[in-house]
């Protein structure tokens, strides 16, 4: 039915709201969590009941604005009809919310991205750091920037799930399908996030553990429901927090194998602060609507899915995960289920940068980060041991690529390759069977002819040139160390 609201007041007692119906004496109870604005019109469903005084109301269960009610439906209608999103399109959807962010959020570039990559690949993420420094604000907008359905707890604030959800009426589901206004919102948000995820009690941990990491919702040993949650972002002031005895024997350790991608956030610095305090970014928790949609987010994932798992990769994971086993007591390490996610994420870091492959790049945005620790002794260490002799190579092909003039692309080549090399001698690594010449030929998959284009464009280069640039180059190097030592002296 449909209820124009006239009047709302608070109960006497308890928690929830009275919101009168415009041009009659209905009253309807709104419970906890959910919200209305006077004059506007709404769909709901609704249970007949009755006050100790006799008095009839109506429960509400379940209440949608009118106006996205219609359009849903028209969605809904209209699905078969809309036309297909391209890559091209959706990357540069995704770009414009990037940078929407990056102006809310100042300095925080890396955050953002690894938050966009969560929420392409259907991942986790917990952000660890101080109050006020831009984590749930993140989140926030990342989910809001592509969904009106966000499902945003303070779990601190709560003791049980069904403080979250409600209560579940089991067999009423079975019979109909149907549940409560506050467990539907919970399963169909495209996004949740979690404030404060270690402050809260053991037995709400516990319960969330599961949705975290299968989305599903397990009520009794008989029933289980399924969610449509994309991304769960988490929260939390201090990832010391397991160390707590009492954190872990109610289940805390569960959740490392769990999430993802675990970062860090430093207190802002003072290029930052002076931005902030002389205007930049905004107060603004999130998008008032959507910039975009899960369509973008689902192409970018389609897109991903079809880069294959290079085999140097593979080979770098082994040696990754031999380290970290050294390195962290065994409930923190990665599994192999961690991993086919993480790898996943690879592929989305891929694509977002333009490019089909997975490069050593995208192998240090994520495997580090997925680690489930703020140790950055250890950190550092993991991520020295994601390096290829051949990686400056396969850097300057992608570039030289997209470059036309001759003089540049030989530039390029003294820089990331150094003076005398050539194009010959990259042609014949390609033959071998290390990982050298596996990141070369999986890195770039047409690299035999890219070669050839770069060849072509270079041939009226003579070696004097190349000798001229070189000695450029030495004479800017030498121009820098002493400008630093300029720089180092005047501070003395």
């Amino acid at each position: 039915m449909k209820i124009k609201v006239e009047k709302i007041t608070k109960p006497k007692k308890g928690n929830g709201l009275w919101i009168k119906e415009s041009g009659s004496d209905v009253w309807f109870f709104l419970p906890e969590g959910q919200t209305v604005i006077q004059g506007k019109e709404y769909q709901v469903d609704v249970e007949l009941r009755r006050t100790r005084e006799n008095r009839k109301y109506y429960l509400v269960k379940k209440i949608e604005e009118v106006i996205q009610a219609e359009q849903k439906a028209e969605e809904k209608q209209n699905t078969g009809q809309k036309k297909k999103i391209t890559l091209k399109q959706a990357l540069g959807e995704l770009e414009k919310v990037e940078k929407a962010i990056n102006k809310t959020i100042i300095g925080r570039e890396e955050m953002v991205r690894l938050a966009l990559i969560t929420a392409v690949s259907g991942g986790n993420m917990l952000m660890v750091g101080g109050t006020g420094i831009g984590k749930t604000m993140t989140a926030e907008l990342v989910a809001s920037a592509f969904s009106d359905r966000v499902l945003y707890n303070q779990l601190n604030h709560y003791k049980e799930l069904t403080n979250i959800i409600g209560n579940i009426d089991l067999k009423k589901f079975r019979e109909t399908g149907e549940v409560e206004y506050r467990t539907d919102r919970f399963l169909n948000a495209d996004f949740h996030i979690y404030d404060e995820f270690f402050h809260s009690k053991g037995k709400l941990r516990g319960a969330l553990n599961d949705y975290i990491l299968r989305r599903t919702l397990t009520i009794d040993d008989r029933g289980v429901l399924k969610g449509e949650t994309r991304a769960i972002f988490l929260t939390s002031n201090r990832l010391e927090d397991l160390q707590d005895p009492k954190v872990q024997a109610e289940g805390g350790l569960a959740i490392a194998d769990r999430i993802h991608i675990v970062l860090q956030v430093p207190d802002p610095d003072e290029t930052v602060l002076e931005k902030l305090l002389t205007g930049g970014g905004t107060k603004e928790y999130s998008f008032r609507q959507p910039l975009s949609s899960i369509e973008v987010l689902e192409k970018i994932r389609q897109e991903a899915e079809k880069i294959p798992t290079p085999k140097w990769l593979v080979k770098k994971i082994a040696e990754f995960d031999a380290a970290l086993k050294l390195k962290l007591p065994e409930e923190y390490r990665i599994s192999p289920r961690k991993y086919i996610t993480l790898v996943e994420m690879m592929k989305v870091s891929a694509v977002m940068d333009g490019r089909n492959a997975i490069t050593l790049e995208d192998a240090r945005r994520i495997l580090p980060n997925a680690v489930f620790t703020l140790d950055q002794d250890i950190r550092k260490e993991l991520n020295d041991l994601l390096k290829v002799s051949t990686e400056p190579i396969v850097q300057f092909i992608q570039k030289a690529q997209k470059e036309k003039d001759p003089q540049k692309i030989a530039q390029l080549m003294v820089e990331n390759l150094g003076d005398g090399a050539n194009l010959k001698d990259i042609k014949q690594l390609l033959n071998g069977d290390g990982i050298e010449a596996l990141y070369i030929r999986e890195s770039l998959p047409d690299v035999e002819k890219l070669i050839d284009k770069i060849q072509k464009k270079v041939e009226s280069i003579t070696p004097e040139d190349i000798e001229k640039m070189v000695e450029q180059q030495v004479k800017e190097i030498e121009e820098d160390v002493l400008n630093k030592e300029i720089e180092s002296g005047l501070k003395m």
